[in-house]
């Protein structure tokens, strides 16, 4: 398979290459990029048809894998009232962000990722949320500052992930290894809504790939206005799931579902204990 691979691989860049070395070549192979980067996979839920631009593999799994992946992502998502606001932090490509927006949700998607925030914006405008979408290229942490961005190079593509803000750390609290290194913005949330008069979260949905605890750290005087929290934990990370449980039940939030297992790494539902009664 692999073999196969390299092969189509090298057809496709001969092609590219022969194309460009022709008459007005670089403008249809610049025709040809870009009908590919309008290339959509459509998907139907309850809320109605969602288009998701898909250049790769990884944008089209990621559109065609919803109602599989994260089903309880998506009951989450349902669960929340017409009007409320959803801080979707670490968006990639904004497929739940899409998702919440469709159903009346106010969104503000956040996404450092150079390769992701392209699609993020493509998909939020090809699905015609614009208007309940604010999006923010750059991180999120404990406090603001600019930081060290790890890109891991096996996912330094469109619709990516395994990215590091601050700190090198990828799956399992493990290193990435020769990670594509640049610098980024760094805010937290609390410090963003007082700068930017940002609406206040009432749902957080946090998957930062092992940086987790360090944006719930950044979001302690906003935790009285959150109702619930969905967040990714990683067992297989020393004390990450013991951290994100320390702070949460602190701020009254009562754990309501968690799992099922990926390779040590989990969703988890968080409700204020108001809320959850």
């Amino acid at each position: 398979m692999l073999i196969y691979r390299k092969l189509l691989k090298l057809i496709f860049l001969n092609l590219f290459n022969f194309m460009n070395f022709l008459p007005k070549g670089r403008f249809a192979t610049t025709d040809g990029l870009d009908a590919i980067f309008k290339k959509k996979t459509k998907i139907r839920l309850d809320s109605g048809l969602l288009e998701f631009h898909s250049p790769n593999w990884i944008t089209h799994y990621r559109a065609t894998s919803i109602l599989q992946k994260e089903p309880e992502t998506l009951e989450w998502i349902k669960s929340m009232g017409e009007g409320s606001v959803l801080w979707d932090v670490g968006a990639n490509v904004g497929t739940f962000s899409v998702i919440a927006a469709r159903r009346n949700i106010r969104v503000v998607a956040i996404e450092p990722s150079f390769m992701n925030i392209e699609l993020l914006n493509r998909n939020v405008i090809s699905n015609d949320v614009a208007a309940s979408v604010t999006i923010l290229p750059f991180g999120l942490g404990s406090k603001s500052s600019v930081l060290d961005f790890f890109m891991s190079p096996q996912y330094l593509t469109w619709g990516g992930a395994h990215n590091s803000l601050g700190t090198n750390i990828g799956a399992g609290g493990k290193s990435i290894e020769n990670p594509v290194r640049t610098q980024a913005l760094c805010f937290s949330i609390d410090h963003l809504l007082e700068i930017f008069k940002l609406p206040t979260p009432s749902h957080l949905k946090i998957d930062v790939d092992g940086l987790e605890l360090e944006v719930l750290k950044g979001v302690l005087n906003t935790l009285k206005n959150i109702s619930s929290i969905l967040i990714e934990v990683d067992s297989e990370f020393f004390g990450h799931v013991e951290g994100v449980k320390e702070i949460l039940e602190r701020y009254s939030f009562i754990n309501v579902m968690s799992g099922p297992d990926n390779h040590g790494s989990y969703n988890q539902i968080w409700q204020k204990a108001s809320a959850a009664n």
